[in-house]
């Protein structure tokens, strides 16, 4: 980033927390496997897992990478292409360091192997392993029913909220409500008029009638609305001197006495703020009141009515300020999600499908990261957790890290059937093995997302709370919701599910 120029904003600032949960999981699932080869010796270990995962965390980096360049094409906002971007490259670089890196150190340093998951037959007694996944895999042999109607209840529930959701993009919503910034923006807000300001830029003869009446009545549309309190311009400085000499407060129809008026406010510094140095352009200052989305709107199709109506080859009237800022930033904060989404998954079903060798496959991996992205804009709209430039970011990191648990599962499982495994084998195989590299990481990096709740800023709050959510969501997806699609799927491909406990067939 440096080298390219390229400086810190508050969406690149959460690039290192976002890579710190995706290059954990790589290193993890290298770990976790390496760690279930019996071999003594650590290099032969280190090649026979690099087997294992090498595929599997190939795909899932460079389907996260996709997920994160996908921001490039879906937003027009620079900070947020940024983002997308060096959080890409940032990812491709962290795999590549788990694969090899990593690798090469425990290959190197590990002079003494840990031969207790290494005799033959024993079984991981594990507090994740007996706790959480042999029971999880019995649940999904007793009950497949109960977890889709589970899943689905979830995902209809989520999408009400969906219409909920509601997007912010006053940047004092970054701070808590007692924090001095957001109250004295409140006071300076009911007080003295609001602290955003609206600025009307006039193109013409600033000393022509015509171009300062039109701006006049610029000033007195604006005031007619209810966000806007006070105008300032030259005009209203002309109208002022003019009724001084008893010509009534309003702007000269002759030219000869505009000149006149403009020569005792001549090199006046208050001037310089209203008008060009060459007299050829002007502006209206005034501050808008409120700070909800919809007052923005309507201000903003109120004024470019106007502004339609009255410009003319002499006068023309462009508007702009904060409002008109967080209006574009708003627009782009849909465009940004829907876009960057939209893409990203069908980039990501295609390349799982072709590496995976099975459309199929492209479209089950992305199903629990759906349903957990839904459950996930549901929250938001039920607890009234806003879409700004913080919470626009969790969709994807939510999309990256989940795609990867369920890269992992659909390998592991597929793995395991070509070497001859039943059903029952190779999903408890894929729950017990990479289920606990997933749990680990979940629990691990969900906690680690979970210190932002103790941040002085609030969209960093909910930041770090919806990642944690997602990965849960998106962890439970993949060791849940897929694996019963990949039973029902197998199942009507011929391979019958044994009884375990009494479960049917």
């Amino acid at each position: 980033m440096v080298v390219v120029g390229s400086e810190m904003t508050m969406v690149s600032n959460s690039i290192p927390i976002i890579l710190l949960a995706i290059g954990s999981a790589y290193m993890i699932h290298v770990l976790n496997r390496i760690n279930r080869i019996k071999e003594d010796d650590p290099k032969k270990a280190v090649v026979e897992a690099l087997k294992y995962v090498l595929i599997p965390v190939f795909l899932a980096a460079i389907t996260t990478a996709i997920g994160f360049m996908s921001f490039i094409f879906g937003s027009y906002l620079t900070i947020i292409r940024d983002f997308g971007l060096f959080t890409a490259i940032g990812t491709v670089i962290a795999a590549l360091l788990s694969l090899f890196f990593g690798p090469a150190v425990i290959s190197n340093f590990s002079s003494v192997r840990n031969k207790r998951h290494h005799q033959s037959g024993e079984e991981d007694h594990s507090f994740v392993s007996t706790y959480i996944l042999k029971p999880l895999v019995n649940l999904l042999f007793k009950h497949p029913k109960y977890i889709t109607i589970s899943w689905s209840l979830l995902v209809l529930i989520g999408i009400g909220g969906v219409f909920l959701v509601r997007r912010s993009v006053d940047i004092k919503e970054y701070f808590k409500k007692d924090n001095p910034t957001r109250v004295a923006d409140n006071i300076m807000t009911k007080k003295f008029g609001g602290t955003k300001p609206v600025y009307v830029i006039f193109k013409g003869d600033m000393q022509s009638p015509e171009v300062l009446k039109t701006i006049v009545r610029t000033e007195e549309y604006m005031k007619e609305s209810d966000d806007i309190l006070t105008t300032m311009s030259v005009a209203e400085l002309i109208s002022e001197l003019n009724d001084a000499m008893g010509e009534g407060k309003r702007v000269p129809d002759e030219r000869d006495k505009i000149e006149q008026l403009w020569f005792l406010i001549d090199g006046n510094e208050m001037l310089q703020r209203f008008v060009s140095d060459d007299l050829d352009e002007g502006i209206i200052i005034s501050t808008f009141v409120s700070s909800d989305n919809k007052s923005k709107k309507e201000f903003a199709r109120y004024m470019d009515k106007f502004i339609k109506d009255n410009s003319t080859e002499e006068c023309t009237i462009a508007i702009t300020g904060m409002p008109y800022v967080d209006v574009t930033m708003d627009t782009s904060l849909v465009r940004s999600q829907i876009g960057s989404i939209t893409i990203a998954l069908i980039i990501m079903i295609i390349i799982v499908g072709l590496i995976l060798r099975s459309f199929g496959y492209g479209v089950f991996a992305t199903l629990p990261i759906i349903a957990t992205i839904i459950i996930l804009f549901g929250i938001m709209g039920f607890t009234g957790i806003p879409l700004n430039m913080a919470t626009v970011l969790v969709a994807s990191v939510a999309l990256g890290i989940g795609i990867d648990y369920s890269i992992h599962v659909i390998s592991h499982f597929n793995h395991s059937i070509k070497k001859g495994n039943d059903l029952n084998t190779a999903l408890t195989e894929t729950i017990l093995i990479s289920g606990k590299a997933i749990v680990i990481n979940v629990a691990s990096v969900s906690a680690g997302f979970l210190v932002l709740l103790f941040s002085e800023m609030v969209q960093l709050q909910y930041f770090g709370l919806l990642v944690a959510i997602s990965m849960i969501g998106s962890s439970l997806g993949a060791l849940t919701l897929l694996p019963v699609i990949l039973i029902l799927v197998k199942r009507d491909k011929g391979l019958k599910v044994q009884r375990i406990n009494g479960a049917k067939d």
